[in-house]
């Protein structure tokens, strides 16, 4: 105790010093951690953004995936439009009132692939997220371009945020096998590949 007391008076700078290089190892080490609060700070935000980005296009996909995968359609051999859907409530023709839109157009699809007409079509879509969020709604869209091939179609997907710089795709391709029956020809719409890619 008496050492340390005597160091204390001591008016040789020692202690000025020492007192010195504490305060420059606290003030290094507080910017250190400063900096690297900051550096992480802005990596998640930035991881945020992709996950926003990969959430929005692959809940997309996964609508378009239960109205297309596994799907049954027939179209009579006789007339090229007669046809129907398989639902939960059995085969539903084209004409009826209860058919859905997106089973309509898995329809037409069929019936391109039975009896194409012209060059394959290029469609595009935008689907637009309804969060219940009112900051977030109308915010979240992907952009869906459908490609037809002669043996089923192509989806690309991709965020269509206004803020979004990067963007994250996705590629869904899938193949309708025809089955020739008797009276039908039916269509089972079954997905083939899968790519993701930003």
């Amino acid at each position: 105790m008496e050492k340390i007391s005597k160091k204390l008076k001591s008016e040789r700078g020692v202690t000025i010093l020492l007192a010195l290089l504490l305060f420059l190892v606290c003030a290094v080490t507080g910017s250190v951690v400063i900096t690297a609060g900051t550096a992480a700070s802005g990596t998640l935000s930035e991881r945020a953004k992709l996950d926003q980005r990969y959430f929005s296009v692959t809940s997309a996909a996964e609508l378009l995936r239960n109205k297309f995968d596994n799907k049954r359609v027939r179209i009579s051999k006789a007339d090229n439009s007669a046809a129907e859907i398989w639902s939960d409530n059995g085969w539903i023709d084209n004409s009826s009132p209860n058919i859905r839109d997106e089973e309509k157009f898995v329809i037409r699809q069929s019936q391109r692939l039975k009896n194409p007409v012209g060059e394959p079509a290029v469609y595009s879509y935008s689907l637009t997220a309804n969060t219940g969020d009112s900051e977030r709604d109308g915010k979240l869209k992907v952009n869906i371009t459908v490609t037809e091939k002669t043996s089923g179609l192509i989806f690309e997907l991709e965020n269509a945020n206004d803020d979004d710089e990067k963007k994250f795709r996705l590629q869904m391709e899938y193949s309708a096998a025809p089955e020739i029956g008797l009276d039908f020809t039916t269509y089972r719409w079954q997905i083939v590949k899968v790519s993701l890619g930003d």
